[in-house]
């Protein structure tokens, strides 16, 4: 049986890399490179507005949160993929699943009650930001939680 540091650090390193893969791709896709502004965007989220008029204390705020946010996706895949055999039929399809629903949690439930707002809808900006959630997202996690269950056992 795996020890509990071997599925932490498989956990971990999921939510590190799709954490970076997604923040790298937030900043240089859709903010043209401001970093500073999307992460005070994201501290935002628990702050509130003043976040947005903070400096590099508040974006390393929002930098924490958002790897906070990364790994929970993280862990929740990696707990529901040995109970769900559909997830391990395909790591293609399941991936691409798993960043669909995270862009749909984010936008239909943090995105609002973070922001006690409805998040704006635009079909382009949409898929752009569904793409960047499987690509960056959705697919690192369920390869790095297929490994990891591929050279353990899966119940």
């Amino acid at each position: 049986m795996p020890t509990i540091d071997a599925r932490w650090k498989t956990i971990l390193l999921a939510g590190l890399i799709a954490g970076t893969l997604d923040i790298l791709a937030a900043i240089f896709i859709l903010a043209g490179g401001h970093g500073g502004r999307v992460l005070r965007f994201i501290a935002r989220g628990a702050i509130g507005d003043t976040a947005m008029e903070g400096g590099a204390g508040m974006a390393l705020l929002g930098l924490v949160f958002h790897f906070f946010i990364a790994t929970s996706f993280a862990a929740g895949y990696f707990v529901v993929y040995p109970r769900v055999p559909l997830l391990q039929r395909s790591v293609w399809l399941s991936g691409l699943f798993y960043g669909v629903f995270v862009w749909a949690v984010m936008q239909y439930l943090v995105l609002p009650l973070t922001y006690n707002a409805p998040a704006p809808f635009s079909l382009a900006g949409s898929w752009k930001a569904i793409l960047i959630l499987v690509i960056a997202v959705g697919l690192p996690i369920a390869w790095i939680t297929h490994r990891y269950y591929r050279h353990h056992s899966v119940r």
